[in-house]
């Protein structure tokens, strides 16, 4: 992208209306029928704002009616401060902010609380991340749901995807995604992880398709004119890894040698390590997901990196449930 995440900012407040609520970093599209309130997230992490050129695109075409969208609609700016400071987060990070517990505390516990009704009102929500390092494909990332998997076919956002079973967090004890939140509330709620964080004018054109996907397919369904599951049976295919391995830190000297992304293959007993690190062997044969490497400065976080394997069957198979 040519321009700054500033002059994106800029441009998203200089077209944005955040209606009566009046919640930063929103745009209400009300529309001119009741209906499934889709709300669209991102930046939810700060740096991770490859994807705001595409929220500024949707709100333009929004406007000019050039979507084929006729019903309501939220699009969120959810870390601008982090994101100008190219952090994360500043005080606790947003995504683990939604179990509203009272000794959280910080700015963005009050981001979580300010966008809370805005969450509270989606009958559909999609959060658009990035990675912090680099990725060889977007990915979905969700606890199986027959409503997800169809979306996911629906969009064609990614080729592949991270699942689990159905009701299985992913925040550690004490914290919750703002995607579970909805989902806590009984409605869809689901993540797409697009690639590596900042500017890129594939990931964003994907972003904007993608959203473009979800309003125009939404529209059919809330009129009449088709159903979820007749949308997916021509989707894109989606090939589906479960995690079996998140590989403790261990050693502090422990380190993963350079140029290792998500979806790099691995073999069974293939030694990670940079040189003069301890050994770090992956377990099985698999996909690496979320390699670290931290500043030596600052403490280990807790995993080293994640494995992933594809499902040998469909997940419904594999989880029960519906397919």
């Amino acid at each position: 992208m040519k321009f700054s995440l500033d002059h994106w900012l800029s441009r998203f407040r200089s077209v944005a209306s955040s209606g009566p609520a009046a919640i930063p970093w929103t745009h209400v599209h009300r529309g001119s029928r009741s209906g499934t309130h889709v709300v669209i997230g991102v930046m939810v992490h700060g740096n991770e704002y490859g994807t705001l050129p595409a929220a500024v695109r949707l709100i333009e075409a929004l406007e000019r009616g050039t979507v084929r969208w006729t019903g309501p609609v939220t699009l969120f700016v959810g870390n601008p401060e982090a994101g100008l400071a190219e952090r994360r987060y500043l005080d606790f990070d947003l995504n683990r902010a939604w179990s509203f517990q009272a000794e959280h505390r910080g700015r963005e516990v009050e981001r979580a609380h300010q966008l809370r009704p805005l969450l509270d009102s989606a009958d559909l929500f999609l959060d658009l991340h990035q990675t912090l390092l680099e990725s060889r494909s977007a990915f979905w990332t969700f606890p199986w749901s027959p409503i997800f998997g169809h979306w996911a076919r629906i969009l064609g956002t990614a080729p592949v995807g991270i699942t689990r079973p159905s009701g299985q967090v992913f925040a550690t004890a004490g914290l919750k995604c703002i995607d579970e939140y909805v989902r806590d509330r009984g409605r869809p709620g689901f993540t797409v992880e697009l690639g590596q964080k900042g500017f890129d004018p594939a990931q964003a054109d994907n972003a904007l398709r993608t959203m473009l996907t979800l309003l125009e397919t939404q529209e059919r369904i809330d009129l009449g004119h088709s159903t979820l599951e007749s949308e997916s049976e021509s989707g894109s295919p989606v090939r589906w890894f479960q995690t079996v391995h998140r590989e403790p830190w261990g050693d502090p000297d422990r380190r993963l040698r350079p140029g290792l992304s998500t979806w790099t293959p691995v073999r069974a007993g293939e030694d990670l390590s940079a040189d003069a690190s301890p050994p770090i062997l992956s377990p099985v044969d698999g996909a690496l997901l979320f390699p670290k490497y931290p500043d030596p400065q600052n403490p280990p976080p807790a995993h080293v990196f994640h494995v992933g394997v594809p499902l040998q069957a469909h997940p419904a198979e594999v989880f029960g449930g519906a397919r």
